[in-house]
C-alpha cells in the first residue's frame, strides 16, 4: 500500500490520462522544470516549527517564512522589499502589506529578524540539522541563473507567491502555495507537484526520473505509484486542510487558510 493511502479508489480522486496513454517526459532542460514553466515551487526548507515556523526558498529565489501563528512573510529574490501576510480569521480577512527591510513597523521586528536568520541559514549552510530543526530539498531543480538573476516568472511587489499552508506526517511534507500549486515531498525520495493552472502533475519517482501527467478529474493515473501518492495528497487536503470532497483534481487547488 502507498504511504498513508488506501489501495482502493475514492470518489473525486485526482486523475490523469487513461492507462493506455504514455506519460509525457518533463523535457530535456533542467530536470523537472519544463512541465513547470512559469510556475513556482519550494526548492529548500527548514522546519523549525518547534520554536518559530518553517523557512523556505522558492524556485524564483524568493525567501519566505510560515510562522507558527499562521502569519507569513515573503522577501523578493532581489532588493530589500518584503510582504507580510496576516492570519485570516472568521472575523478578519487576510491582509497583505509591502515593506522594506530598512523601513517596517516595529511590531514586525522579531519576524524580520527571523526572516534574515532563515535566509542566512538556507543560503550559507549545507541544510544540516541544527538546533532541533529539520531540513529538506526538492528533487526538482530551480531554473538556472541568467545574468545573475533566477530565470522564471517575475512578480511585482505584493504579488509574489508564498506558502499558504504546510503540514507534515510520517510519510511526507506538504506545501500549498498561494499560486494554487500543491507540492508533496515524500520521505521515500518521491515527489509530486500539482499545478491546477496547467492541470498537470509533475512526479519524481524513486529512481529520480521526472515525468509530467495531465490531470483529468475522475480518470485513473497511468502510474500506480503516483496514483497512491495523489490519494494521500487528497487525504491531507480533506482531513487536515479542510478541502471539500467535490473539489476538482482531488482538491489540490483549494486555498483554505487557518
Amino acid at each position: 500500500a502507498a504511504p498513508g493511502a488506501s489501495s482502493s479508489s475514492r470518489s473525486g480522486s485526482a486523475g490523469a490520462q487513461p492507462s493506455s496513454a504514455r506519460p509525457r517526459s518533463a523535457g530535456s532542460g533542467v530536470p523537472g522544470t519544463d512541465a513547470l514553466a512559469g510556475e513556482v515551487w519550494v526548492t529548500k526548507w527548514v522546519d523549525f516549527s518547534s520554536k518559530y515556523g518553517v523557512g523556505y526558498i522558492l524556485s524564483n529565489g524568493c525567501v519566505g517564512v510560515y510562522f507558527n501563528d499562521s502569519t507569513k512573510i515573503i522577501q523578493a529574490s532581489e532588493g530589500a522589499a518584503f510582504d507580510y501576510i496576516t492570519r485570516r480569521t472568521p472575523e478578519n480577512p487576510e491582509v497583505r502589506t509591502t515593506h522594506s527591510l530598512d523601513d517596517y513597523p516595529e511590531e514586525l521586528k522579531k519576524k524580520v529578524t527571523l526572516l534574515r536568520h532563515f535566509n542566512n541559514y538556507m543560503v550559507t549552510d549545507a541544510l544540516e540539522r541544527r538546533d532541533g530543526a529539520t531540513t529538506g530539498e526538492s528533487s526538482l531543480a530551480a531554473p538556472p541563473l541568467q545574468g545573475g538573476a533566477r530565470a522564471g516568472p517575475g512578480h511585482a511587489p505584493g504579488q509574489a507567491p508564498y506558502v499558504k499552508k504546510w503540514t507534515r506526517d510520517r510519510y511526507a511534507i506538504f506545501f500549498q502555495l498561494s499560486n494554487k500549486m500543491v507540492q508533496v515531498v515524500f520521505f521515500d525520495k518521491t515527489e509530486a507537484v500539482v499545478s491546477s493552472k496547467a492541470h498537470m502533475v509533475t512526479y519524481v519517482n524513486k529512481q529520480g526520473e521526472v515525468n509530467a501527467y495531465p490531470l483529468l478529474n475522475g480518470s485513473e493515473v497511468p502510474c500506480p505509484e503516483l496514483s497512491r501518492r495523489l490519494r494521500h495528497t487528497r487525504d491531507i487536503m480533506m482531513n487536515i486542510l479542510g478541502a471539500r470532497p467535490g473539489d476538482a483534481a482531488a482538491a489540490p487547488a483549494a486555498t483554505t487558510a487557518r
